[in-house]
């Protein structure tokens, strides 16, 4: 396999999991791949064609803002993870819970995957 059949194949995998899921997932999904993969961008748009233009605009503003408000929580994380204090601990919590209450409509799975995103950013 070429490494273009491989990129495309990853695409592919991509819309097909963006699709599988509920439209704020989804449409997450697609902007933390476009975010990534400068070279391979997929259309949210296309992808989520039988929505308004205005809602997958509207999932994808709230996409950025939860990965761009991830770093406190990011943090948190990883002084908890190399400290393991309660005060630490607490501190995860409370931002990781304001991620959540400022950043309404996604899955868990999504808000791990932000967090995740956050922690890889704090440690560098």
């Amino acid at each position: 396999m070429t490494d273009i059949e491989y990129s495309e194949q990853q695409r592919q995998k991509k819309i097909d999991r963006a699709l599988s899921v509920n439209l704020a997932d989804g449409v997450f999904q697609i902007y933390y791949y476009n975010d990534i993969n400068r070279n391979n961008q997929i259309d949210p748009f296309e992808v989520f064609n039988t929505v308004s233009q205005s809602e997958v605009q509207d999932w994808l503003d709230r996409s950025k803002k939860l990965l761009a408000s991830n770093w406190d929580v990011g943090d948190a994380l990883v002084e908890n993870c190399h400290r393991k204090e309660v005060v630490t601990r607490e501190r995860y919590e409370k931002a990781r819970n304001e991620l959540m209450t400022n950043n309404p409509g996604f899955s868990e799975e999504t808000y791990e995957r932000a967090i995740s995103d956050g922690a890889a950013a704090a440690c560098h």
